[in-house]
Parts: C-alpha cells; sequence; structure tokens
C-alpha cells in the first residue's frame, strides 16, 4: 500500500481532499448530478492519473453522481489575521482568484456572524440611496408631449 503521508504523495492527496469539499460543499454541486474536481496545474501530471482516476471511482460511488475534471489554471492562498482564504478558477483570471480567497479567509474568520451589523450597514446604504434620488426627482425636467392638432383645433396644418 502506498504511504500517502509523505512528500508529493502527501500533498496530490490534501489537494484531493480539499478538491472534493469543494466540489461537495458548492450548492450547485448538491443541485445537479455532476460534481465537479478542481485540479490545480502542477496535479495533472501523468503519473497522477491512477490516484484521481481512484478518486473519481470512489466519489462517483458514494455519491451516484457524475465526476467531472476541471484544470484551474489560477489558484490564491492568502492569510489574514491568521486565517486561511484558498480560491481557485478556471481561466488566467489571478485577481478574481485572490478576491475569491480573500472573501474565503473572512468567512473563516467569522466576518459574516455579525449580520446583524451588515444588515444595518445595507440599511443605512439603502437610506442613502433613496436620499440621493429624492434630490435628483427634484430637479427632473417633466416634458409633455404635444398632441397633433392643430393649433386652430383642426386636426390639419393651418392654410
Amino acid at each position: 500500500m502506498k504511504n500517502y503521508t509523505s512528500g508529493k504523495s502527501f500533498r496530490l492527496v490534501f489537494a484531493m481532499v480539499l478538491a472534493v469539499s469543494m466540489a461537495l460543499c458548492s450548492v450547485a454541486a448538491l443541485a445537479n448530478d455532476t460534481i465537479t474536481l478542481v485540479w490545480y496545474p502542477n496535479e495533472s501530471a501523468a503519473d497522477y492519473e491512477p490516484a484521481r482516476e481512484e478518486f473519481y471511482r470512489l466519489i462517483a460511488k458514494a455519491t451516484d453522481k457524475n465526476v467531472v475534471e476541471r484544470l484551474t489554471t489560477d489558484y490564491a492562498v492568502v492569510e489574514i489575521d491568521g486565517m486561511r482564504g484558498v480560491a481557485v478558477t478556471m481561466g488566467m483570471e489571478p485577481n478574481k482568484a485572490l478576491y475569491m480567497a480573500i472573501i474565503d479567509a473572512a468567512c473563516n474568520g467569522g466576518i459574516f456572524e455579525d449580520e446583524p451589523i451588515l444588515e444595518a450597514l445595507e440599511a443605512e446604504q439603502e437610506a442613502q440611496r433613496q436620499r440621493e434620488n429624492a434630490l435628483h426627482l427634484k430637479t427632473m425636467v417633466q416634458f409633455h408631449s404635444m398632441d397633433a392638432t392643430s393649433f386652430d383645433g383642426s386636426g390639419g396644418a393651418e392654410t
């Protein structure tokens, strides 16, 4: 049996567990019949193929879902105040991966546990938007359409 606790093998297993966790936690993955596993670019080598195939088989058997793979081209790992955030993207989008990793770190740090504070800030923002709209409405010019009748009421052009 292969020892999965050392070096390259351990990193592969860790990445696979991370990918599976992300796929299983995804609302989209739970809502349809397909689980998408995402691999880092360095994990697409041919020597990892048998391990990937075994993961696909085990996950498909355990979930009764189709398992497909996607190769990422960008990923980001960040740490904010001791909280780690990870994100992967398909396509060359390093900023998107970075922003998603920052959001992940914030979620892991419990930033959204203060929902009442966020709701109060949202209500304040909405009130400000309504005040600004009210100011704009005061300056709006009202245009009325002219009817097609002539000035003499005959409906045609004056002759």
